[in-house]
């Protein structure tokens, strides 16, 4: 791929969980070639899109391990030849974590993440607490971060992400009715007070007893949305990731850098260093 400030992601926004290991491939491969027919060099699946959100039995029925996930996600992403992030179970040994694995086009695995905050009773009985994301180069002016729903409920876990040098955070929920509020004011305010893209991908429909409220939304530094997902419908959006188009913004716009610490102590924050 030729350098350019410009990126294409897709953000692929579920209406029914898988419940088999051939359902998880189908999966897989159909979003990869979608996505890769709309010319986007990434593709986004939802919270736990590869387990069944909401569902205990099947989280550990399907459950996989870091290597097999990423084994897993590699081959359709070679296959497509593209990059993809995925929410699914990781078991290791027998602690189970809500995760998402990242994987190149080539299939290396980039990142695999655990969830730090744990929504509800269902999640902190099913799944442990991980600690934060690194930041790694997906693009030649791309560096990305990671986040799982709550994750983004919580201001400080964007601002280290931004601070560690993330310009794109990534956004893997399972947002359900009543929580709108989330894909339309949180994401595009989390874009705007960091000066950075955020990109939120969600399930749609009825899935475990929840229905889910759809809506998976890319916002830009500005806060300005570059494409929504309807609310009740499985669908496929793609926003273009101009990071030059959005440069000077972000220069004039460093919010996080001008807080007054001497008035406002930074909270501790566990980083990993990128």
């Amino acid at each position: 791929m030729t350098p350019t400030s410009s990126f294409r992601i897709a953000v692929k926004q579920i209406g029914a969980a898988p419940q088999s290991q051939d359902d998880v491939e189908r999966l897989l491969n159909e979003t990869a070639a979608s996505a890769v027919a709309g010319g986007a060099g990434i593709v986004l699946l939802p919270e736990l899109a590869l387990s069944a959100y909401g569902n205990p039995d099947v989280n550990r029925r399907l459950a996989m391990t870091e290597d097999q996930a990423t084994a897993l996600a590699g081959t359709a992403a070679r296959r497509s030849d593209v990059a993809i992030l995925a929410g699914y179970c990781e078991r290791d040994r027998d602690i189970y974590f809500n995760a998402a694995i990242l994987v190149s086009a080539e299939g290396r695995r980039l990142v695999n993440y655990r969830k730090m905050h744990l929504w509800g009773p269902y999640e902190r009985e099913v799944f442990a607490p991980g600690n934060p994301a690194r930041v790694i180069q997906l693009a030649p002016s791309l560096k990305v971060g990671l986040l799982i729903c709550h994750d983004l409920d919580h201001p400080a876990t964007a601002q280290d992400l931004v601070a560690r040098g993330a310009n794109l955070v990534l956004v893997l929920s399972a947002i359900s009715h009543p929580y709108e509020v989330v894909p339309l004011i949180q994401v595009p305010a989390r874009a705007y007070e960091n000066s950075a893209f955020v990109a939120f991908c969600t399930h749609s429909g009825v899935q475990g007893g929840l229905r889910f409220a759809g809506l998976s939304t890319v916002a830009a530094p500005d806060g300005s949305i570059l494409a929504r997902a309807r609310p009740d419908a499985a669908d496929l959006v793609f926003a273009d990731i101009d990071t030059a188009a959005f440069e000077v913004y972000r220069e004039n716009h460093r919010y996080a850098d001008q807080l007054r610490l001497d008035l406002y102590p930074a909270p501790k924050f566990p980083g990993i260093e990128a």
